[in-house]
């Protein structure tokens, strides 16, 4: 598996710790996008092909359930 190619999403409203794992994924080569809440990762989700998705559960707009319902929808359509 590329690394670069693996996506991953880092959706949480606390900046510190979404940097944190951002950053840690970066520096072992994988390919990070970051959301700062949850309407911005099922945005993000609508948009890319994402691969994983790490989500905090409590954030404002849509929590982390509504994230991850949003990133499995796709898969139960094929």
């Amino acid at each position: 598996m590329d690394k670069k190619k693996f996506k991953i999403l880092v959706a949480d409203d606390d900046e510190i710790p979404r940097d944190i794992v951002s950053s840690i994924l970066c520096k072992e080569g994988y390919s990070v996008v970051s959301a700062t809440n949850g309407l911005e990762a099922i945005n993000i989700l609508r948009l890319e092909d994402i691969n994983l998705v790490i989500t905090d559960l409590r954030m404002p707009g849509a929590d982390g359930l509504d994230v991850l319902k949003h990133a499995w929808i796709p898969h139960l359509r094929q």
